[in-house]
């Protein structure tokens, strides 16, 4: 049986879910599952029969599994789907590249092959720190549009599940209250010095451009004589 804190919990969103569904246009099931979870709500909090609480809680969480299907307008981060699915594959953390399945699986090793080889380890570097960019360019859009409503269904379920969207706390960590400004300050750091390196791949991608330029500007020239 789960603990004092985490029982009350698993009834915190219980009545939560109840509520998200309150409302003049719900169908018959939907209507008739809220009070099928009311009533089993009402025995839990009545009784000290552990096996009538456990039946609860089976009850809710199952009902939470379910939370993604949940009709338009009643999932608790609809508005966040979209982000998610997009961070989903933009997190750093994960070690896939974003754009490139194998960048090394074509490596030269011939004395030919410096220059190439140059260039190819250079896409694993893009691609690691674009995502890294377009990932903090997220995170701050996020902290523009994130509602009260949302941040109340992260605080239910945080003790609770191991689920996805339980990971915006750490993707976000400036929404999880344990961060402390020392973290968040080596954090942005971090990401600072990604900006640096990733000037840097840029000045030298802008200079091999420049020179390709040159050149076919040279050969246009001899062409036109």
């Amino acid at each position: 049986m789960e603990s004092l804190e985490t029982q009350q919990s698993v009834i915190n969103l219980g009545k939560r879910l109840i509520n998200n569904f309150k409302d003049d246009e719900v169908d018959e099931i939907t209507a008739w599952m809220c009070n099928y979870i009311a009533e089993k709500i009402l025995l839990a909090e009545q009784t000290d029969n552990e096996d009538t609480k456990q039946e609860c809680f089976d009850t809710i969480l199952k009902l939470w599994e379910r939370h993604s299907s949940f009709p338009d307008g009643k999932r608790p981060f609809e508005n966040l789907e979209p982000v998610l699915e997009t961070l989903n594959s933009l997190n750093p953390s994960n070690q896939n590249n974003r754009y490139l399945s194998n960048p090394f699986a074509q490596l030269s090793s011939g004395k030919d092959g410096n220059d190439l080889n140059s260039w190819l380890k250079m896409t694993k570097v893009l691609d690691k720190n674009a995502r890294i960019l377009i990932y903090f360019c997220i995170n701050q859009a996020i902290k523009e549009t994130i509602d009260e409503d949302t941040k109340n269904w992260l605080t239910e379920i945080s003790q609770l599940l191991e689920d996805p969207v339980i990971k915006f706390k750490f993707l976000y960590p400036d929404e999880d209250e344990s961060i402390t400004n020392q973290d968040k300050i080596e954090s942005l750091r971090g990401k600072l010095a990604t900006m640096k390196e990733f000037k840097s791949l840029s000045e030298s991608i802008m200079g091999a451009i420049e020179d390709e330029i040159s050149d076919l500007g040279k050969n246009q020239s001899v062409t036109n004589l």
